[in-house]
């Protein structure tokens, strides 16, 4: 229900009041990597990108194999201007899923970016 509620608030334009529920229903729902994601993803549009990479880098600890996680904290490190752990980040999303020409460009743009 909450998460539920945490969405419809984005979509209501109250973007800034969906945090609080969305990360009520991640501390309800513990072993959900979605919940996890997007509360992660609230938080880095509505607070502060270092919380996000906190509440995200646990997320990954706990679901390594989550793409969604990993692409957050991909995007996010890139933002921060930390091409580095971004680039960290990528090459485990490679792993996963080799053959995706999306994260091959990601992962060049970052190589690139890292090498100026």
């Amino acid at each position: 229900m909450r998460y539920a509620f945490g969405l419809l608030l984005v979509r209501q334009g109250r973007s800034a009041e969906a945090p609080a529920e969305l990360e009520q229903a991640m501390l309800l729902r513990p072993n959900d990597a979605h919940y996890r994601y997007v509360y992660g993803v609230a938080i880095n549009s509505e607070a502060s990108s270092a919380e996000a990479i906190t509440v995200l880098r646990y997320g990954h600890e706990k679901f390594p194999d989550n793409i969604d996680i990993l692409f957050a904290l991909t995007t996010i490190e890139r933002d921060r201007g930390d091409t580095a752990q971004a680039l960290v980040y990528a090459r485990r999303l490679l792993r996963l899923r080799p053959a995706d020409p999306k994260l091959q460009r990601l992962k060049a743009q970052l190589e690139s970016a890292g090498s100026d």
